[in-house]
């Protein structure tokens, strides 16, 4: 039978011997918020490993922190945005998700454009992942890209977002006259 029993207030228990509980294993991972120009940029989220395509999805809907906004970030993922079904473990570098209908219906034109930018700059960030293909309700659907409309979307789709992205110049087309230097002219 347990009774009551007195406890030797002299040898205290040290803390370290006590079994800590586990923390929840996370690493570092980058996605990608707007700016005011129109660009994508990186930030830094920690979220939890192994990272999975609903992670990274559900952590675009969230608001930007305080330090974030101050910088002028702002995502366009929807708050109510919602996976339809969880997406799959991305298979031969492609990574699919599934939204509920209505989750991007709100954003037209460059907005949308620039949120699709958003998700597809921050999944294929993740080393498994190079190409994205966002459903609604299980359909396949074209999106607006840099170029034409796609379904298979990759990075490069998206290059004008880029924060480095720079317009090129055009090259000077050489001549096939020689030139002053090369003594042929005049």
């Amino acid at each position: 039978r347990d009774r009551p029993r007195a406890i030797d207030a002299a040898t205290p228990t040290p803390v370290e011997e006590q079994p800590t509980p586990t923390p929840l294993e996370v690493q570092l991972f980058t996605i990608f918020l707007t700016d005011a120009e129109g660009r994508v940029r990186p930030v830094e989220r920690e979220l939890p490993d192994p990272l999975t395509i609903t992670a990274l999805v559900e952590e675009l809907r969230e608001t930007p922190t305080e330090q974030e906004t101050e910088q002028g970030l702002v995502t366009l993922i929807p708050a109510e945005t919602t996976l339809f079904v969880p997406p799959e473990p991305p298979e031969g570098g492609t990574a699919i998700i599934d939204l509920a209908s209505g989750s991007l219906d709100t954003l037209e034109d460059d907005f949308l454009t620039l949120a699709v930018a958003q998700i597809v700059w921050t999944l294929t960030g993740s080393p498994s992942i190079d190409r994205v293909v966002i459903r609604i309700d299980g359909e396949d659907q074209f999106w607006p890209t840099d170029g034409e409309d796609k379904q298979r979307l990759v990075v490069n789709d998206y290059a004008s977002f880029d924060p480095e992205f720079v317009e090129p110049t055009p090259e000077p087309v050489p001549s096939d006259q020689p030139s002053e230097e090369d003594g042929g002219g005049g």
